[in-house]
């Protein structure tokens, strides 16, 4: 026999299943990974050179001493165009779809060039 307590107790562990999924999807994990792969380093990249801007922005609008922001600009610059190659790398190295393509784009070229190559030595 079942107390009130008891009841109450199992509809409030129903409920909090319902707000809290015990399995995590494949789909989702996969989701975050490619997240945190591509977009965090966007922010790690650019977050610094926004924050330099910002800082020689307010140097020359109060007229202040900006030199160490001017200083260290390129070296963020670098660091934000590093970015600009390091993203599509990442992203075709932890895309599925674009290793199949590149692959598929591969093999189909080899082929061409195999064929070419040997209609040609027949020709001579």
């Amino acid at each position: 026999m079942r107390t009130s307590a008891s009841f109450c107790g199992d509809k409030k562990k129903k409920g909090l299943s319902l707000l809290f999924k015990p399995k995590v999807n494949l789909l989702e994990i996969r989701a975050a990974i490619h997240l945190s792969i591509n977009v965090l380093p966007f922010w790690v990249c650019t977050f610094p050179v926004t924050c330099n801007a910002i800082a020689i922005y307010w140097c020359i609008r109060l007229e202040t001493e900006c030199s160490v922001f001017f200083n260290i600009n390129p070296y963020l610059r670098d660091m934000f165009l590093f970015h600009s190659i390091y993203n599509p790398m990442m992203y075709m190295l932890s895309s599925c779809e674009f290793r199949r393509a590149i692959s598929h784009f591969i093999q189909k070229t080899v082929f061409t060039i195999c064929c070419f190559l040997n209609i040609a030595k027949y020709r001579r």
